[in-house]
């Protein structure tokens, strides 16, 4: 999550030297993960990165794919946690959106409970000092496996385009 967290912060640093986005048309392109554990469809190519990270659950290694269109960054990071069978998804969940914000100093505009496949969901959105908006979809699958589907961007009006990609992603396999 620190990962994702760290992207955002640049990202929010990256576009307060850009000029405003212009007009760039999306070209949904499938994708699928890696590890075949979901799919989405990026508005333009998306590049593949994995890194490990120290958590208090212990280390855990972060499958991140971006895109970027624009001045308008769309992003999806899993990873895999060794987690007892108790965990409670809605802390988790809760520490996801906490840690988002956190990093970007950002305020939360909207939250809604919901579900993927089953899986504990939320949908949130988020606005930062320097007017970036932050929309994002996190589930929890299995007690073990973190989703983040994220989009930063410059201009409220990417909403249609972020919504589009949130609403591609798909669990493939538990």
């Amino acid at each position: 999550m620190k990962n994702v967290s760290r992207r955002i912060a640049v990202a929010v640093s990256l576009f307060i030297l850009m000029a405003p986005a212009g007009c760039y048309k999306p070209e949904w392109r499938p994708y699928t993960s890696t590890g075949g554990d979901y799919s989405v469809s990026f508005p333009a190519a998306a590049k593949e990165e994995d890194s490990t990270l120290q958590t208090a659950a212990g280390p855990t290694t972060m499958h991140q794919a971006e895109a970027t269109l624009g001045t308008t960054a769309y992003f999806v990071a899993s990873n895999q946690f060794a987690a007892p069978s108790e965990v409670d998804a809605e802390k988790i969940l809760d520490g996801a959106r906490d840690g988002q914000l956190r990093k970007v100093n950002g305020t939360l505009t909207k939250e809604e409970r919901t579900t993927l496949g089953g899986y504990p969901a939320r949908i949130l959105a988020a606005k930062t000092p320097q007017g970036l908006y932050i929309w994002c979809k996190v589930i929890w699958v299995k007690k073990q496996r973190l989703y983040q589907v994220l989009v930063v961007s410059p201009s409220e009006s990417n909403q249609a385009n972020a919504q589009t990609f949130i609403d591609s992603f798909r669990l493939l396999k538990d």
